[in-house]
């Protein structure tokens, strides 16, 4: 909660416990509070922002305020008689108390809040490209000669950022709060405080120049409600380590992304349904990839692959999107295509990595493309062709509680060394921004959030996502993957290849 927000809140809660006394043991300061809370309401609104969660503050402060008058007024004119005295105060007194619980509660849960504050030592600059593939035609719109368009959003260790626009949470939350909140089937105005959330990020600031260039990496979302802008909390944390992250938006199968012009692009609902029916139609054969081992897994995972051609048709296209990205990468270095990273992309050091249906992007990508030099995959299902081409690249694959193993398929099957972590208490929605959002998202009815610690979740992401990436990519072994850590109780770690002996 923010600082004016609270000391609105504080002041009411001072004016509705002094009504509790009788008049005659009241302060004679106590009658000043409901205007004092008024007042605070136009500098709060000026310094902070307007969000709907403080209306019922607002209102509370102007009945007890209007209440206070009355009373003043009515003693001036010895109006009031002992039983007036004791309604109105009752009145005010039940009042004051729902519309505090109310006025306090929704700023609690619906926070302002901060994002943890990137651990490196660079700043963190931010900028876009939008593409066009015109190689590919996108087959989920009916426009003739419509080529394949790849959004992307890079976070970048910055040299100086004063002088510089400091973005919030979202780099367009005009557009893509209202997109969001669509998918996630609630009214616009749920998620309008996001729009009041500042990330670490400053616009256009120029590229770090204490080194002379800096590993890349790319990063896929997950599917439908996801985006590019998902997992911004782990885009600073990297950025600030000196790495240049790349975050690819999939048109058509996300939340949001941008064209050109800056208009919005959200998902293809007939393709979204259809994905989910697919789903839904094979749920009895990928249960049974979960638990047998060895040829009887295999065989169950080629059965389930086999019957969702839909969910690796979608694979491929995001393949391609990650590819042609790889390739403007490399075009950005030798300064081909303008952007402020000529000669600063280290492109023989790339990792690519994803969240949910991202995830197992980055995998597919990596079995196919030996630009990759390390894959990590943050709780997603894996389709692909796995099988027929096993991951060859270091790994890192991340669960939740509920996934632990279920893409043991994979990892047992690559010749590659790496890891697998289980995060205990977290879940699905624990490896993304919406981590944060909310206590709400909390209560076990919901099964949204696990019962992880919010905060210690975003530290265990931050932490092993850049501990792989800076012993896959920089040699810098990591304690982490040694086993226990005091640090992150809640991280079981598993090895696989060479790292398990």
């Amino acid at each position: 909660m923010r600082f004016f927000e609270l000391l609105i809140l504080v002041t009411l809660l001072l004016a509705i416990t002094v009504r509790f006394w009788r008049t005659e043991r009241r302060p004679r300061w106590a009658k000043y509070l409901p205007g004092l809370a008024v007042l605070l309401i136009p500098i709060q609104l000026v310094l902070e922002g307007y969000r709907w969660q403080m209306v019922p503050a607002y209102t509370l402060a102007g009945l007890l305020f209007a209440i206070t008058t009355l009373e003043l007024s009515r003693r001036r004119n010895n109006a009031p008689t002992r039983w007036g005295r004791t309604v109105v105060r009752g009145i005010g007194l039940t009042l004051g108390l729902v519309l505090f619980t109310i006025a306090a509660g929704l700023p609690a849960l619906f926070p302002v809040f901060q994002l943890p504050e990137p651990t490196g030592p660079y700043a963190v600059g931010t900028t876009s490209f939008v593409y066009s593939d015109e190689s590919r035609q996108e087959i989920f719109t009916d426009i003739q000669d419509d080529h394949r368009l790849v959004y992307v959003q890079v976070w970048y260790p910055a040299q100086a950022t004063a002088g510089y626009t400091r973005l919030p949470l979202w780099i367009d939350p005009e557009q893509i709060t209202p997109a969001l909140a669509k998918d996630f089937l609630v009214p616009e105005f749920v998620f309008s405080h996001f729009e009041l959330i500042e990330s670490n990020s400053y616009l256009a600031a120029p590229v770090a120049t204490q080194d002379s260039s800096y590993p890349v990496l790319v990063y896929s979302h997950g599917y439908d409600v996801g985006f590019f802008a998902q997992n911004t909390v782990q885009m600073e944390e990297l950025a600030s380590h000196g790495y240049v992250v790349f975050s690819v938006g999939h048109a058509y199968e996300s939340s949001i992304v941008f064209d050109g012009e800056g208009n919005s692009i959200g998902t293809n609902k007939s393709r979204i349904g259809a994905f989910y029916k697919e789903g839904e139609e094979t749920a009895e054969l990928y249960a049974k990839t979960y638990f047998p081992t060895g040829d009887e897994q295999i065989q169950a995972a080629r059965e389930w692959l086999a019957a969702t051609p839909l969910a690796n048709q979608s694979i491929q296209i995001w393949t391609q999107d990650t590819q042609f990205v790889l390739s403007q990468i490399e075009r950005m270095n030798r300064g081909e295509v303008n952007s402020p990273f000529r000669g600063q992309l280290d492109t023989a050091r790339i990792g690519i990595f994803g969240q949910s249906f991202g995830g197992g992007t980055a995998f597919q990508v990596c079995a196919v493309d030996t630009r990759c030099k390390a894959a990590l995959n943050i709780d997603g299902t894996q389709w692909g062709t796995l099988l027929e081409t096993p991951l060859q690249t270091p790994f890192l694959m991340m669960y939740g509680e509920r996934s632990d193993r279920l893409n043991d398929w994979v990892l047992n099957t690559s010749p590659a060394s790496g890891y697998s972590l289980r995060v205990n208490g977290a879940s699905h929605i624990n490896f993304t921004d919406f981590n944060l959002v909310s206590p709400l998202f909390k209560l076990p009815y919901l099964g949204i959030l696990g019962e992880i610690d919010t905060r210690q979740m975003e530290r265990i992401m931050n932490a092993y996502t850049l501990a792989f990436f800076d012993q896959t990519l920089r040699g810098v072994a990591s304690p982490l993957f040694q086993g226990f850590s005091i640090d992150y109780l809640e991280v079981e770690l598993h090895t696989f290849g060479s790292t398990s002996k």
